[in-house]
């Protein structure tokens, strides 16, 4: 006897609207109340401006690496790894973790 997986779709999910360039999920705080809207539109200022900081942080080390002499490649990566896993784990580890809890 064969088994079978059964994998139900909804057709009442809206499409992915976050990130605007390359959408990937949905994301739309004005679903929520009030008090539940004003949690999660500080989670995600927060995660806005750990953007703004840590691209702040790689500008700089672009900066003092073309003003020094003794410049490595090694200095950059410093702050573009970060860039790069601190964006998506506060992202995904904690906002959408926050916005799927109260959905």
């Amino acid at each position: 006897m064969s088994q079978y997986t059964i994998v139900v779709l909804q057709h009442d999910q809206p499409p992915n609207n976050w990130p605007s360039f390359y959408p990937i999920i949905y994301h739309n705080l004005e679903d929520f109340p009030v008090r539940d809207k004003t949690l999660l539109k500080r989670s995600y200022i927060l995660f806005k401006l750990y953007v703004i900081g840590l691209f702040v942080d790689l500008c700089v080390d672009v900066t003092v690496m073309m003003m020094t002499d003794s410049a490595s490649s090694s200095e950059l990566m410093d702050s573009f790894i970060p860039l790069i896993t601190i964006l998506f784990g506060d992202f995904f580890g904690r906002h959408l973790s926050l916005y799927l809890a109260i959905k």
